[in-house]
């Protein structure tokens, strides 16, 4: 059973912790920045992972168990918000938000923010919820006039506000800008570059198929002086339907051998599962520094699991 929690808006969280997120000697997440949790572990050289999920699930409240990951729970969670109709929803009425706050105190959380349509009024709103983490992503659309038309410029505006109490994670693109026409990797480093020199701590990459092209984007980051964490994005498709999802929204390139497969769900599962460890594996063995992941989960749970004990397997999740 999840507990439900009343909300006044009518949206009632649907999450069961582990029993270590509810002692008390281990409940100050909320007090937890992600870039130094993330620089410690790499540094110690622990393998970590997050998870990114929606509040809403064929709208209805997304149920996550966080049992179900045991023996090694995720460091923290990211909560996006999809669509672009979330620009003039009140920040009390949105149901990310109202999903982070019931979760902070017992896992880190990472809330998106995204430029699109947003207004310097309503950025001071979301900044003054105090959440310790934010990921801060310019987004596919830009709206005439808008206020922020680089992510860059909203990262200097909350460093500028939060100082040293935000910790701020910006997007990498390891095959350039989705919905870019023009995509020169060398500005696209200049431009992540920018980001951290604004005030972004982390990085967390767009889902990449490729090892190789991950390899290289790394490689491309450190060259260029980008020293922060980087955090690997991965996302696990399970059908048919959510791969092409995965290519329409992230622009990833998807590999050749997918047009060979059936359309049997469980075959495309495991297809994309072992792709996932192999490039995992191939990362981590580069010797590039590489400690963390981030599952793009699209709310199913069970391929990350089914990752989770493939590493496990291989030794490289104890």
């Amino acid at each position: 059973m999840f507990p439900p929690v009343n909300s006044s808006s009518g949206y009632e969280p649907c999450v069961k912790f582990a029993p270590s997120q509810l002692s008390s000697s281990e409940r100050r997440t909320n007090d937890i920045g992600l870039g130094s949790l993330i620089e410690n572990l790499t540094a110690r050289q622990e393998f970590f992972y997050g998870i990114e999920i929606s509040a809403l699930t064929a709208n209805q409240p997304t149920c996550l168990d966080f049992n179900e990951f045991l023996p090694t729970l995720p460091a923290f969670v990211s909560l996006v918000w999809l669509g672009i109709s979330y620009w003039n929803i009140p920040m009390d009425e949105n149901y990310s938000l109202q999903l982070a706050k019931h979760m902070e105190s017992h896992i880190p959380v990472l809330a998106h923010l995204s430029a699109y349509r947003m207004t310097e009024e309503r950025l001071n709103e979301f900044l003054a919820k105090n959440f310790r983490n934010v990921l801060i992503v310019r987004g596919d659309e830009i709206h005439e006039g808008q206020k922020f038309t680089y992510g860059r410029e909203m990262i200097e505006y909350a460093r500028q506000q939060r100082k040293d109490n935000l910790s701020i994670g910006v997007p990498g693109y390891p095959e350039g800008y989705h919905k870019n026409p023009i995509n020169d990797p060398i500005l696209n480093i200049q431009y992540l570059k920018e980001k951290i020199s604004a005030g972004g701590e982390f990085i967390i990459t767009q889902t990449c198929y490729s090892s190789q092209k991950i390899i290289q984007f790394i490689n491309d980051c450190r060259e260029a002086n980008v020293t922060v964490p980087i955090i690997i994005g991965i996302m696990v498709p399970d059908s048919v339907r959510n791969y092409h999802i995965v290519k329409n929204i992230t622009g990833a390139r998807l590999p050749n051998e997918v047009n060979d497969l059936s359309v049997n769900a469980d075959d495309i599962l495991k297809f994309f599962v072992d792709l996932t460890v192999r490039n995992i594996r191939d990362i981590f063995t580069a010797n590039l520094g590489i400690q963390g992941i981030q599952f793009f989960t699209m709310n199913r749970f069970r391929p990350v699991q089914m990752v989770l004990d493939e590493l496990r397997t291989l030794k490289i999740l104890q």
